[in-house]
């Protein structure tokens, strides 16, 4: 059996599959955004990063979502959306 501190081919695919969107996908999907709507609808939308990794990690890792960090996240977003009007 292989040792669990190896990194498998499948592994390494989905590293460069998350670098490739981490690093280009996401910043080239934000700049397209900027120049198609508001710069605060624009910069409201770019702070739901927070509001849907809790869900993630649930899916993912199975852990539960800490109710303070969701608080958080939602008073970052609505921050935001004040800021914007």
């Amino acid at each position: 059996l292989p040792s669990r501190d190896v990194v498998s081919q499948r592994d390494w695919r989905y590293i460069v599959l998350g670098t490739f969107f981490v690093t280009f996908v996401g910043p080239a999907l934000f700049l397209r955004s900027l120049l198609l709507m508001p710069l605060g609808i624009a910069a409201t939308l770019s702070c739901l990063g927070p509001l849907y990794e809790p869900a993630i990690a649930r899916v993912v890792r199975g852990t539960t979502p800490d109710p303070r960090a969701v608080a958080g996240a939602i008073c970052a977003f609505l921050g935001v959306g004040a800021l914007c009007l």
